[in-house]
C-alpha cells in the first residue's frame, strides 16, 4: 500500500499516470506478489517481474500458483530479458524487494529517463539513495529510515485495524488497499522530490488511513443496500 502511494505522488511529480509507466519489480517472494497485485489493480499493466532466476515466464515449471497468476495479467515487453540487467532497459519505475546492491549505476543508466527507483531492501538497500542520485534517479525511496521518503507499514496498519475495527470488518480486498494507498498519497499535499511520501511522524496519518477505510466500507454498504432496494422493487 504504501509503494503505491508513493508511486501515485512520483507519477505526479513528472506529470504522468500509473498507467504510463513501466515498471520492473525485483523479488518475488511474498512482498513482490503483494506489491504486483496492487499496482495490476491500479491499472499498473506493464509490469516486467524478476526473481533471483530471473525474469519471471510462463514457460517456467518452478514458479508458484501466485506467481503464475500474476503473469496473466500483465504485459511485459521485454521478452527476452532473461536477467535483471537486460530486464531493465527502457523502464521506468524499479522496485526492489530483494537483497542489498543487486542494483548497479550502469544498469540505472539503461532505464528512462528520470526513473523513479524503490530500493526497499534492508537493512541494505538494492543501491544507496547517493548512488542512484549520481547515476541519474531523482525520486528515490527506501526502506530505511536514515532517508528520506522511507516505505514503512507503520504507515499503514495502525490507521487499518482501527478502521477495520471500528467498521467491524474483517476483509482487506484490493479495492480497499487501493483506496487507503490514494488518501495516503494524498497526505503528502505537494509532493516533491525530498518528500512524495509521508513520514511515520507526520500528524494525522493513522487517522487518515482509519478514515479511508471507515469512507470505503461505507460506500460499499451503500452500494449493497441500493442494489437490495432494486431487486425487491
Amino acid at each position: 500500500i504504501v509503494v503505491l502511494a508513493g508511486l501515485i505522488n512520483a507519477a505526479k511529480i513528472q506529470r504522468k499516470t500509473l498507467t504510463e509507466l513501466r515498471v520492473l519489480i525485483n523479488g518475488m517472494g511474498a512482498s513482490g506478489v503483494a506489491t504486483a497485485r496492487l499496482l495490476i489493480a491500479a491499472g499498473i499493466k506493464n509490469l516486467t517481474l524478476v526473481d533471483k532466476q530471473g525474469r519471471l515466464k510462463k514457460q517456467d515449471s518452478t514458479l508458484n500458483k501466485y506467481q503464475r497468476e500474476l503473469l496473466d495479467h500483465i504485459h511485459d515487453t521485454n521478452n527476452n530479458a532473461s536477467v535483471l540487467e537486460d530486464a531493465i532497459v527502457g523502464q521506468d519505475v524499479f522496485i526492489g524487494l530483494s537483497i542489498g546492491n543487486v542494483l548497479t549505476p550502469e544498469m540505472i543508466g539503461k532505464m528512462n529517463d528520470n526513473p523513479i527507483i524503490f530500493a526497499l531492501a534492508n537493512p541494505v538497500p538494492e543501491i544507496t539513495p547517493d548512488l542512484a542520485k549520481e547515476s541519474g534517479a531523482k525520486l528515490i525511496a527506501t526502506g530505511s529510515s536514515k532517508y528520506p521518503n522511507q516505505v514503512n507499514n507503520i504507515l499503514v496498519f495502525p490507521g487499518l485495524f482501527k478502521g477495520l475495527l471500528l467498521s467491524k470488518a474483517n476483509k482487506v480486498d484490493l479495492s480497499l488497499q487501493l483506496e487507503v494507498a490514494k488518501q495516503l498519497a494524498a497526505k503528502v499535499a505537494e509532493p516533491t522530490v525530498e518528500k512524495f511520501i509521508p513520514n511515520v511522524f507526520d500528524e494525522g496519518v493513522a487517522n487518515v488511513v482509519s478514515q479511508a477505510v471507515l469512507d470505503y466500507l461505507q460506500k460499499l454498504k451503500e452500494n449493497e443496500d441500493n442494489i437490495h432496494a432494486e431487486n425487491i422493487k
